[in-house]
């Protein structure tokens, strides 16, 4: 957890699992890219990490994204991948 005096941040790791609505989309339609205050670190896909990864990769299930951003922005973006 990183802290600003007027903001908290946190890294988080999300997954996205068989009956995510995003399985088979690009990164870029699932928000994470457009939501302010949210940064994509990697993607996490087979135990393997891709660092800093690009908006046209797709999402397969089992699929995990690392986030840095501030908590409410984080808990939105949950509950929109859910």
């Amino acid at each position: 957890m990183l802290k600003r005096t007027d903001q908290i941040y946190r890294v988080e790791d999300i997954s996205f699992d068989e009956q995510s609505k995003f399985i088979g989309k690009k990164l870029k339609d699932t928000e994470l890219f457009n939501k302010k205050g949210i940064t994509v670190v990697a993607l996490k896909r087979a135990n393997q990490y891709i660092f800093n990864p690009a908006r046209d990769e797709i999402i397969n299930a089992g699929d995990s994204v690392v986030i840095i951003g501030e908590v409410k922005q984080i808990r939105e973006i949950k509950e929109r991948i859910k």
